[in-house]
């Protein structure tokens, strides 16, 4: 809702907080969403580290979309289609 301006006005520190609140506490597309934002440097310093690490948490709970994009956070964002698919998600 923060994140893309669904229904307010896009506010990516807000996503932030909620995503990291309800992350936190074992939501997988939270998670999933938190991992995208570390992984395109959106509202936090990128860190492939970070979005790896949030990733994976979504991928041991099946969330599906985290298992194929997982395999790819190893490469740059500007060189991958992961890249798209994360801001699909999150902006």
């Amino acid at each position: 809702m923060y994140g893309n301006g669904t229904g307010t006005k896009p506010d990516v520190k807000r996503a932030l907080e909620l995503f990291t609140l309800s992350a936190e506490q074992g939501l997988a597309l939270a998670q999933f969403n938190l991992g995208a934002l570390y992984s395109s440097g959106t509202g936090v310093e990128q860190s492939l580290t970070a979005a790896r690490e949030w990733v994976a948490k979504a991928v041991a709970q099946g969330f599906e979309e985290a298992i194929a994009t997982l395999k790819h956070i190893e490469i740059p964002p500007h060189h991958s289609h992961l890249y798209v698919l994360l801001v699909h998600f999150v902006v």
